[in-house]
């Protein structure tokens, strides 16, 4: 009785502990009509309680790019030095990965180019992360762990002199929570259960 009652002591401690995490993708597929016309361009884009928006001179927009340009249906910030911004509607999230792809003929198209991520967490506190984003066709996904609880992320298109890009493909999370006390008893709980489970499975010398 005592290993099923350990094991069984074990599984629950162990899910409690661990929240629960669910993915979004943000991708722009869905803008296409029937016909693979797409809109000229947008002001703002929502999905799943998230905005995507700009800032910066007042008529920043998204430019929205047709399959054949990258592979992907897909959105460029179309100002030069222009920010793009996201956040979510009534809460923090996790920023976890984006596909980048870069536009070739604009600017003076260094190689590697550097694009750097902000993020502003729940306290306040800015955050930053640098991608170097080279001269390959395609779209390449960087990934992220910095912007684990963050209530906006922002990054510049490129100024003149540096590439700039289209992105697609976001990858969002709930935020992580930070160390508290009850769930990491109840962690320890459940592997001291575990380890009593592998001791009372141990045969007994004789």
């Amino acid at each position: 009785m005592l290993p099923k009652f350990s094991s069984f002591l074990a599984g629950l401690a162990l899910a409690l502990a661990i929240p629960f995490s669910h993915a979004t993708t943000l991708e722009f597929g869905s803008l296409a009509n029937p016909d693979n016309s797409l809109p000229p361009y947008l002001t703002s884009y929502s999905q799943d309680g998230f905005l995507l928006g700009t800032r910066n001179n007042g008529v920043d927009a998204f430019d929205v790019l047709r399959p054949e340009q990258g592979g992907a249906v897909a959105l460029q910030v179309n100002a030069f030095g222009s920010v793009a911004t996201l956040s979510r509607q009534g809460g923090a999230f996790s920023f976890l990965s984006i596909s980048l792809s870069p536009i070739e003929g604009y600017g003076d198209n260094p190689e590697p180019f550097e694009l750097l991520f902000s993020g502003v967490d729940v306290e306040g506190n800015t955050v930053w992360k640098a991608v170097s984003l080279h001269l390959t066709p395609g779209f390449q996904t960087y990934t992220f762990t910095e912007f684990g609880n963050v209530t906006e992320i922002s990054w510049a298109q490129a100024g003149i002199d540096g590439v700039m890009h289209r992105f697609d493909a976001i990858e969002l999370g709930e935020p992580l929570p930070l160390p508290e006390p009850a769930p990491l008893l109840l962690l320890g709980l459940g592997l001291a259960a575990l380890a009593l489970q592998r001791r009372a499975a141990k045969p007994t010398p004789r």
